[in-house]
């Protein structure tokens, strides 16, 4: 995997860990994998057994964004916000990689973010403008309902209508699998376009 690469996905950056640094790839893998379904219980074990070895540079920054993240899991925003924050902050060093390893992280900050009414316009920013399309490809569908649920908590229902409407354009044709959750976001829709005639 080429790190500076705009053709390294976050599949495949999770793949180069899992196969070149087995030791702490594969519980990473394990724990990315369970904490992006919501499923602390089986992130924890993973968790556990990466805050129990050495974690260093680039290793210490990925564990501190699983735990930010499972933090924001359990209920304690303030603090997720905080961890996430500083790991963030520290994307710009290029020794802890690129985007494509992180966006998991980002997006868990940006979700935390729009939660509160104070952070949410900075949220918001972060889940528009801080995932560039070809290092996150696998996010926009999931950006597109984060924005959408801020939008409507803000009270801005034409703009969480938008929102809908572009993630039911770009997964109309998607996998079968994956239709309940268009055809939950097209009752979403309806049901926004009807209270705001």
């Amino acid at each position: 995997c080429d790190w500076s690469s705009d053709v390294c996905s976050s599949d495949l950056a999770l793949e180069w860990f899992k196969e070149n640094q087995p030791d702490f790839g594969t519980a990473f893998v394990s724990a990315i994998f369970a904490l992006a379904e919501g499923d602390l219980a089986n992130a924890r074990p993973s968790i556990d057994v990466l805050s129990a070895a050495e974690a260093t540079g680039r290793r210490g920054f990925l564990l501190g964004g699983l735990r930010g993240w499972a933090t924001l899991i359990e209920g304690d925003t303030a603090t997720a916000v905080a961890v996430l924050q500083a790991m963030a902050d520290s994307l710009g060093s290029p020794s802890l990689g690129g985007d494509q390893i992180t966006n998991a992280f980002k997006f868990a900050l940006a979700r935390a973010l729009v939660a509160n009414p104070e952070t949410r316009e900075r949220g918001l920013r972060l889940l528009r403008w801080g995932f560039p399309v070809q290092h996150a490809p696998e996010l926009l569908p999931a950006r597109y309902i984060a924005i959408a649920d801020a939008l409507q908590q803000s009270g801005d229902v034409a703009g969480a209508i938008d929102a809908l409407a572009d993630f039911i354009a770009l997964w109309e044709g998607a996998d079968s699998e994956l239709q309940p959750r268009v055809d939950d976001a097209r009752q979403r829709l309806a049901s926004l376009q009807e209270r705001n005639r």
